[in-house]
């Protein structure tokens, strides 16, 4: 994604207020900020703009991977034999599949719904089997050989969970998703037979009915980046998740990180500059530059009073989106057609 820098929008719309960045004090700053801020929400939604949706391939759960430690009832996909499993114990590198057989003492196979016979006091256990707590109505498989006793022997058995079928709204590895736009059996930048799967929206995800495919190629919206940080600071001490408003010198370009460790102390030389790997800047597209700026600049008018002169120059913000619509369906003929296979 072509990206801009922050302060040539702030610049922007400084200099059409008749002001000159020297002249951006805290104050001003703050207000162009949250200007900017509720333009690029406004201006991220309105459209599937190619660059803020993208099509990736995704489970329902995230792969698992040997580095990863599982606690018992934890969800993944196993992508070498196409099977979702539960862990059903603790562990870390015990592989889900060996040549498509489960690993029975550590994980189960995911499902919908479970079936198995009431647990017997006096029976012999062996690892994998499957039975049902009479008491509750809940399934377990056994992960310790062991034989049952009066009561319930947690130690030795982990709770199966019904297989939920959602792609979550965020996935570890993954891109964080903002809004589901279509999910599909294919990927439809390869291929033109494909067919498109129905969802509904949920706290957990886009949750799919159980005949969508094992896995699916998504076509979604990410999340816009938020403008919130104050000018960095010699003197003050950073966390992890804090954004700041930097600028290496005075004139140079500048834009919004945000720390990735805690804490972050600008007198041990840890700024954006000197230690990039502990900021992630925030990207801005370009193609929306000119909607930032007048945006910004007709709110201005209207936080000074000014509603006739904003009025027009939020028509000229408008046009600019109209534009970068223009390019896309007309000038490239960027319209997203699927065809059902």
């Amino acid at each position: 994604m072509r990206t801009v820098d922050y302060s040539e929008i702030l610049h922007g719309s400084a200099a059409l207020a008749g002001m000159r960045p020297d002249d951006l004090g805290p104050p001003e700053f703050a207000l162009f900020r949250t200007f900017h801020d509720r333009r690029l929400q406004v201006a991220w939604e309105i459209h599937r703009w190619p660059d803020l949706c993208p099509i990736e391939w995704r489970a329902y759960r995230p792969l698992w991977a040997a580095s990863t430690t599982y606690a018992a009832g934890d969800e993944c996909y196993d992508r070498a034999s196409d099977t979702y499993v539960q862990a059903i114990q603790a562990s870390t590198g015990e592989a889900p599949t060996t040549a498509g057989v489960v690993n029975l003492a550590y994980w189960a196979t995911c499902a919908t719904a479970y079936a198995a016979a009431d647990r017997i006091s006096g029976t012999a256990y062996a690892v994998g089997e499957q039975f049902r707590e009479p008491t509750t109505g809940a399934y377990y498989q056994v992960h310790t050989a062991h034989t049952a006793g009066e009561s319930l022997d947690l130690t030795q058995v982990g709770v199966l969970t019904p297989f939920d079928k959602y792609v979550a709204w965020e996935q570890t590895g993954q891109t964080a998703i903002a809004e589901f736009l279509q999910a599909t059996n294919k990927d439809p930048r390869l291929s033109t037979q494909t067919v498109a799967y129905p969802f509904w929206l949920s706290a957990a995800g886009a949750q799919f009915a159980a005949g969508a495919p094992t896995a699916l190629y998504l076509y979604f919206r990410i999340r816009r980046p938020t403008l919130l940080g104050d000018a960095w600071d010699a003197d003050t001490v950073y966390t992890a998740g804090q954004q700041v408003y930097f600028a290496a010198t005075a004139g140079a370009p500048g834009n919004f990180y945000t720390a990735n460790a805690s804490p972050l102390n600008p007198a041990a030389g840890e700024s954006p500059a000197t230690d990039a790997p502990q900021w992630t800047r925030v990207d801005l597209p370009y193609f929306l530059r000119g909607y930032l700026i007048e945006g910004g600049y007709a709110d201005w008018l209207v936080s000074e009073g000014e509603h006739a002169a904003a009025s027009g120059h939020n028509e000229f913000a408008t046009e600019f989106l109209h534009l970068e619509v223009d390019k896309l369906q007309r000038q490239q003929h960027q319209t997203r057609r699927l065809m059902a296979a």
